[in-house]
C-alpha cells in the first residue's frame, strides 16, 4: 500500500491486495507449527500421531500410515523431531507419497507387452548385384532378380 506521510492512498486501499502463495516449504512449516501446540520447536511421536489423524493430511500421504511417516521424519529413533527436521522429512514423505500416487494411476502393462517389439527388417541382398555403371542421370546400381 502507497502512504504518503502515513496516510494510505485511497486508489490502493480500494483495490483487494493479492495473496502470494504459499511454497511447499512454507505449507510445511506451517503444519509444524500446528503441530508443535507446546511450541517447544520439537514435535513428539505422539503428538504427531494425533495431528496426523486430525489434521487435513493429503490421502497419499495417510495411505503411508502414521508410524511410517513418523520413521521418516525421525529416522534416528529419538522420538522427537526438529522443524528443520520435519521440513526436510516431509518433503521426501511428499514425494514418496505422490510416486505412488501416479505409479496407482498409471495402468499396468503386461510384461509381454512391455518390452519393445520392433519389426526386423529382412537384409539386403548384396550377391545380387550385377554391374555398376553410368546411366543417363548418373551412377545407377542395377540389380538382377
Amino acid at each position: 500500500m502507497s502512504t504518503v506521510s502515513g496516510v494510505s492512498n485511497a486508489r490502493d486501499a480500494a483495490m483487494p491486495q493479492a495473496a502470494k502463495p504459499i511454497s511447499p516449504q512454507q505449507k510445511v512449516a506451517n503444519l509444524f507449527q500446528q503441530i508443535d501446540t507446546e511450541g517447544s520447536g520439537r514435535i513428539s511421536k505422539s503428538q504427531f500421531t494425533k495431528a496426523f489423524s486430525t489434521l487435513n493430511t493429503p490421502a497419499s500421504v495417510k495411505a503411508l500410515g502414521a508410524e511410517a511417516v513418523f520413521s521418516k521424519l525421525d529416522p534416528s529413533g529419538t522420538g522427537t523431531v526438529t522443524k528443520q527436521d520435519f521440513i526436510k522429512g516431509m518433503e521426501a514423505v511428499l514425494a514418496q507419497a505422490s510416486a505412488k500416487e501416479i505409479a496407482a494411476k498409471t495402468p499396468a502393462v503386461p510384461q509381454a507387452q512391455a518390452k519393445a517389439v520392433t519389426p526386423s527388417l529382412p537384409p539386403v541382398p548384396t550377391s545380387n548385384v550385377a554391374s555398376v555403371g553410368s546411366g543417363p542421370i548418373g551412377n545407377t546400381i542395377n540389380v538382377s532378380a
